[in-house]
């Protein structure tokens, strides 16, 4: 599950491959969006290959239209962490986050989709 992938981001964290678990997390993260968006209707309207910021570009538009699915706030954690993957996953040696600012993201990302999770 994508509990699942967040705990195998703890522990690359918790080792110090901090890129590793930062583009894991961000998986992680990208997958559930994924599954917010199916379950809401909402994967018809996006084009191309899904991201963080495509989803939440739909989601965006399904606040806007009146559907809160993510606050506004939400919304905005979500293009930091998805600024963050990209980052680690693109170009590495720039990433520069220290363990605990990994680790905080990580349950940030954790507290977000049991937030989120549709019953």
């Amino acid at each position: 599950t994508v509990l699942e992938v967040l705990e195998q981001a703890d522990a690359l964290a918790s080792s110090a491959y901090l890129v590793a678990a930062t583009v894991t997390a961000g998986g992680a993260l990208e997958t559930h969006l994924r599954h917010v968006c199916d379950r809401n209707g909402l994967l018809p309207g996006m084009k191309g290959h899904g991201t963080i910021e495509k989803y939440r570009g739909l989601l965006d538009e399904a606040r806007l239209a009146g559907n809160e699915i993510i606050s506004k706030g939400d919304a905005k954690q979500l293009t930091a962490w998805a600024d963050d993957r990209n980052l680690a996953a693109h170009t590495p040696t720039q990433f520069s986050k220290d363990s605990p600012a990994v680790q905080l993201m990580i349950e940030a990302i954790r507290q977000f989709i049991v937030r989120t999770i549709s019953p």
